[in-house]
């Protein structure tokens, strides 16, 4: 379907993180809106667990995202404590990778 979709399984085998991690990690993720989950799995995949959110903001948008919607999404995702701004606030990192 031109989805990505978290691979749960494939981050845990690579890494050594607890199965409640993993447990919490999925719960989480569930509770996001699916526009989150989209940002956020472009946000991992196409700019690496590290980003810098204004360049983010502008693949999102030129998706067609509008810059509200984009910014609830990552507000979402910080709530819930799945990325986290680093020094910053431009940069954020995507809080699972803490864990391995």
């Amino acid at each position: 379907q031109g989805m990505l979709s978290w691979k749960l399984n494939e981050i845990q085998d690579s890494t050594d993180v607890a199965d409640n991690v993993l447990e919490q990690l999925e719960v989480k993720l569930t509770r996001l809106s699916a526009i989150s989950r989209i940002v956020l799995r472009v946000a991992a995949v196409c700019l690496g667990n590290k980003f810098y959110l204004p360049l983010l903001e502008k693949v999102m948008t030129a998706t067609g995202l509008s810059h509200s919607t984009f910014h609830k999404a990552v507000k979402s995702a910080e709530d819930l404590c799945l990325i986290e701004r680093c020094g910053d606030e431009d940069t954020a990192e995507i809080y699972y990778f803490k864990f391995s």
